[in-house]
């Protein structure tokens, strides 16, 4: 007789199950020797009359993220800025009915000693009947809580731990369509107390004065933890012509007044390779960011919200820098939260961008216009200008 083989699947959302964890991350303040709470809601998607229960267990565990920015769990106390021993759940197994909704509290308890940002995560599994034969398939969500003990202000503190530049290369047979470009991949670290969000941008420079191409960076996951280093990469599809080069980066965090975080390199284009890039390099004959839907049609009663999401798609084979914001219309900017508002995405990459709206309950009914702005930075020469910001109309119809 065969045995079972049991998979662990751990899924950003447990949707396909029919349970859903919200939120999948959240931030708790907390000061040093006191205590905090927070809540994870827990719900049972399936509504049907038939529909079964749900059995699901909670755990607290400790995760980390990869330099490439890779999640994995493991065991408690994996790492020196672990709130796992700090967290505590008032349930850690529940059984949900059909269609309903549970809410389970949180508790952190800081350390006197604790400063700065620690973080865990609540792992969701989904329980079911055992097999004795076939495949047992287990699916787990988490939900990450990144605690912060604040003593005083605290600075972002980003360096630049490595900075590499390759060379475009050609494989044999390769066609003019393959695509040869110059990457830079830039080490990130966080030197700090504290986490932050980075973003930034290599910039070019032939006979290190003359400014020749800008490429924005991209990481898979922006935030980088106390004490992890986080690669970011740029892409670079235009080619250069033969000569002496500096790249220099800038990192930069949205943390208000931090210091930013500079590295550079030198490189050589010889004339060989200057040649054989130029005639592999094909200019895309049409836009590299793409936005779908190319309308917003929306409606909400007074006091009530609403939204959608914009898929943004950079469909070139260089990175890209996005930032989103509103533009001209009667509809109050304050109704409108975009979100994120500005990103990287890599070659052939897409993300979404939810547009929310919160309709105030003194509204006058009526129709509100504005766009939706989309402004691309791409990786490229500066020979090849720049186009402006994609424009999505906005028609919000507050009914009475």
């Amino acid at each position: 007789m065969l045995g079972a083989l049991t998979l662990l699947l751990a899924v950003g959302a447990a949707a396909e199950a029919g349970v859903a964890l919200s939120p999948l991350q959240q931030e708790v303040s907390v000061s040093p020797g006191r205590q905090a709470e927070f809540a994870l809601t827990i719900t049972n998607l399936d509504r049907s009359h038939t529909g079964g229960r749900a059995r699901v267990r909670l755990e607290v565990v400790d995760f980390a993220v990869s330099a490439e920015g890779a999640l994995s769990f493991g065991e408690p106390c994996a790492h020196p800025r672990s709130a796992v021993q700090w967290m505590s759940l008032e349930a850690t197994a529940l059984t949900l009915e059909p269609g309903q909704v549970r809410r389970v509290q949180g508790t952190v308890k800081a350390p006197y000693r604790a400063e700065g940002d620690y973080w865990a995560a609540v792992m969701m599994t989904i329980l079911g009947p055992p097999r004795s034969e076939g495949v047992n398939v287990v699916l787990r969500t988490a939900s990450a809580v990144f605690v912060r003990v604040a003593r005083r202000t605290y600075q972002a503190r980003p360096s630049v731990r490595d900075l590499q530049v390759l060379l475009p290369e050609f494989n044999p047979g390769q066609g003019p369509d393959a695509g040869p470009a110059l990457t830079i991949r830039v080490d990130v670290a966080n030197e700090g107390l504290v986490a932050f969000t980075a973003s930034g941008e290599g910039v070019v420079y032939r006979d290190g004065r003359r400014r020749t191409a800008t490429i924005p960076l991209h990481a898979r996951r922006r935030r980088v933890l106390p004490g992890d280093t986080r690669r970011f990469v740029g892409v670079l599809p235009s080619a250069l012509p033969e000569g002496d080069y500096t790249v220099r980066c800038r990192i930069r965090t949205a943390s208000e007044g931090a210091p930013r975080a500079f590295h550079e390199a030198e490189f050589h284009m010889t004339p060989e390779l200057a040649a054989r890039w130029a005639d592999h390099y094909r200019r895309s004959p049409g836009p590299s960011l793409a936005v779908e839907p190319a309308e917003l049609v929306l409606e909400a009663a007074p006091g009530r919200f609403t939204g959608q999401a914009v898929q943004v798609a950079n469909l070139g084979p260089g990175t890209m820098a996005v930032q989103c914001s509103m533009g001209e219309g009667n509809l109050p900017s304050d109704w409108v939260e975009l979100r994120p508002d500005e990103f990287s995405l890599g070659p052939q990459m897409r993300r979404s961008v939810v547009c929310q709206l919160r309709v105030p309950l003194e509204a006058e009914p009526g129709e509100y216009t504005a766009a939706l702005l989309i402004e691309a930075q791409q990786a490229q020469v500066v020979e090849e200008g720049t186009s402006g910001p994609q424009r999505v109309p906005l028609r919000l119809k507050v009914a009475k």
